[in-house]
């Protein structure tokens, strides 16, 4: 019988990985940050784990194994990997989404458990109804040849009555499970249509997420192929945001985007505009039914009042800018193609200064 094999610890992950030559090293690395991230890009979207927050924890933990940058909003940069921080992290987060996975299916199963015992009992209870009611039926029919005229009316007023109030009640119970099933349906509805909310909702900021975004650039799309409506992406990033976190810490940079997601609200109030917490400190809005003109002066009322913001954390006052990049929706033009448009314009604006616009027609 072959020996237990032993489980490798941190500490023989990290003599493994000081074994291996520089190139298999960095190829190591990087394989491992790649899946890490992607762990985080592709995850399950479920409102009750904050999918956007575990996404951020994953670039964390991924820029941490390249470069060694601190995990935690407090942490430091340190000489040496945190492996069985990784193990732990993936490992809990894998755990976590059993956890939830597990109670949505066992919360489903005892809706479908309890309608299907509600139908059965029904059934039983109806079937010995029936069968006592076919006994009198029988009963009245068996020697009625040798009845008299009063006898049969007395025994067929009584069996009238029986029917009667048999199909009454059962009338009455139907409604009853009926509405106790509607309620039950309804409260399951109303549950669905929470946890559909919340995964459109960052919770960080309470803007819709990328989810939303995706969706609604297909409708621009759309309406531009079909009616040559315009439409124009901003995408907008916190100038200096590193700063920010190194400076205050993580739970000021947290204060800051909240901050901006309210500026963004308030600047964008039309039913139509679209604001999104792209990722991170970016930040994308779609203006639907305007073109690239519009869209700027827009986007300048924004950035004004993003000037005028004060953040007050601890016993300071944070102030931040932020640079965007404008495109229009081009004819033809894809929805990844769009967000790289609008890319190239917000790399542009922080390549010219940061805090300024650059718009796709300047290019």
């Amino acid at each position: 019988m072959l020996p237990a094999k032993k489980k490798a610890g941190p500490e023989v992950a990290e003599a493994a990985f000081n074994a291996l030559d520089d190139s298999h090293a960095e190829f190591a690395l990087d394989t491992l940050a790649t899946v890490i991230r992607s762990l985080g890009e592709h995850n399950l979207d479920l409102a009750e784990l904050q999918p956007q927050e575990f996404a951020e924890s994953c670039d964390r933990w991924s820029n941490h194994l390249l470069s060694l940058q601190p995990v935690s909003a407090e942490g430091r940069p340190t000489a040496r990997r945190d492996w069985a921080g990784v193990r732990r992290f993936v490992k809990e987060r894998r755990q976590a989404e059993q956890r939830v996975v597990q109670k949505s299916m066992g919360d489903m199963r005892d809706v479908v458990s309890t309608f299907v015992q509600s139908i059965n009992s029904t059934f039983k209870e109806e079937q010995q109804t029936d069968d006592q009611l076919l006994t009198r039926m029988k009963d009245f029919c068996t020697n009625i040849d040798q009845r008299t005229t009063e006898e049969i009316k007395r025994s067929a007023v009584v069996i009238a009555l029986e029917l009667s109030v048999a199909f009454e009640r059962r009338k009455a119970k139907h409604e009853r499970q009926l509405e106790e099933m509607g309620s039950q349906v309804d409260r399951l509805g109303d549950r669905l249509t929470q946890a559909e909310r919340e995964k459109s909702i960052d919770p960080l900021t309470g803007l819709y997420n990328r989810r939303v975004l995706d969706s609604s650039l297909k409708e621009a799309l759309s309406l531009k192929h079909q009616h040559g409506h315009p439409a124009v992406l901003a995408m907008l990033d916190v100038d200096r945001f590193k700063v920010v976190n190194d400076t205050h810490g993580h739970v000021a940079g947290d204060a800051v985007l909240k901050a901006l997601g309210d500026a963004l609200f308030r600047c964008f109030p039309r039913r139509s505009d679209v604001v999104v917490r792209f990722g991170g400190e970016e930040f994308a809005v779609l203006l639907s039914h305007t073109g690239e003109s519009d869209g700027a002066i827009a986007i300048q009322r924004l950035q004004k009042a993003v000037r005028a913001l004060e953040v007050k954390f601890n016993h300071s006052v944070i102030h931040v800018t932020v640079s965007v990049g404008v495109a229009e929706l081009q004819t033809r033009q894809s929805a990844s193609s769009w967000i790289e448009a609008a890319d190239k314009c917000l790399y542009a604006a922080k390549a010219k200064g940061r805090d300024c616009v650059v718009l796709g027609s300047e290019l």
